[in-house]
């Protein structure tokens, strides 16, 4: 909190017009686009679609009531691994959410989105 608020006083202090970046620029810095090393993976599913991404996103915000394996069902999670549902359908979920489940749509890019819904199709077992 400190820093966003010497940050926030420092612009104030400027002379002429203060102009307050966007709160993302706030956070975090991030590697420039064109760092050197390896990329998402290439899966050939559109952008966004890296399962990796997926796996970590699933991790972060999903497993605890769908179970690391999608099988948990905590506070009346669905069993991802017998799901059939479509992609579309998929991605609907993930927006809206569901009784327990929130709405990820403010929370998640669309890429992120799109690799979220990869993932959770490969919990499913054949």
């Amino acid at each position: 909190m400190i820093p966003l608020l010497l940050t926030v006083t420092l612009l104030f202090q400027q002379s002429g017009p203060a102009v307050i970046p966007p709160l993302a620029a706030l956070a975090a810095p991030t590697a420039p686009a064109d760092a050197s090393g390896p990329g998402p993976a290439d899966t050939g599913r559109g952008p966004g679609a890296d399962t990796g991404t997926g796996k970590a996103l699933f991790g972060h915000n999903c497993s605890r009531c769908h179970g690391n394996d999608g099988t948990k069902g905590f506070f009346g999670a669905k069993n991802l691994q017998i799901s059939r549902l479509s992609d579309s359908a998929i991605t609907i979920q993930i927006l809206n959410g569901k009784k327990f489940m929130p709405s990820f749509r403010k929370r998640l890019s669309p890429d992120e989105i799109q690799s979220l819904t990869q993932y959770v199709k490969t919990l499913r077992t054949h």
